[in-house]
């Protein structure tokens, strides 16, 4: 059927009532430079909202990246779709292509995937690993940079 403004629902006993201005969820990706910050404001900062045009003030981020890191960044309407995305219940890994100035030890390895202390939180790793610059596009980094890259996937 058709769902329409006004229409009553019953399912299961449950009465749902279809409200006016539903909204269709959007997600649009939005590709991060380095030194703006990931807030929707900031009086110290240049914020990605800045970077964006005014119809998508509104949307929410979907995870954080640092000031100086850039990258992909999910951004929506929808306060459920965030949700998804971000709370552990729902098993969403996180990818990041980490570039460091030395290369990691095995024990350094290990220590990552038991698990490091962030203030409150435990951040668990899925998995660390060395990573080539060959196998990633030359938009992810600079032609100039120099270090040693790895790819880390966290649990949620």
């Amino acid at each position: 059927f058709l769902v329409q403004e006004g229409d009553i629902i019953d399912i299961d006993q449950k009465r749902l009532v279809v409200k006016q201005n539903i909204q269709k969820s959007q997600l649009i990706s939005f590709y991060k430079p380095a030194g703006c910050v990931v807030s929707k404001a900031d009086p110290h900062n240049d914020t990605v909202y800045r970077h964006l045009p005014a119809q998508f003030a509104s949307f929410y981020y979907i995870g954080r990246l640092d000031k100086e890191s850039r990258g992909l960044l999910l951004m929506t309407n929808d306060p459920k779709l965030v949700d998804e995305y971000e709370h552990p219940s729902h098993g969403m890994h996180k990818s990041y292509l980490v570039i460091l100035d030395k290369p990691l030890r095995e024990e350094q390895i290990a220590a990552c995937l038991a698990g490091v202390q962030d203030e409150e939180d435990m951040l668990s790793m899925h998995s660390v690993a060395p990573a080539r610059f060959s196998e990633c596009p030359d938009s992810y980094f600079p032609h100039d940079i120099d270090g040693f890259l790895f790819k880390v996937v966290l649990e949620s």
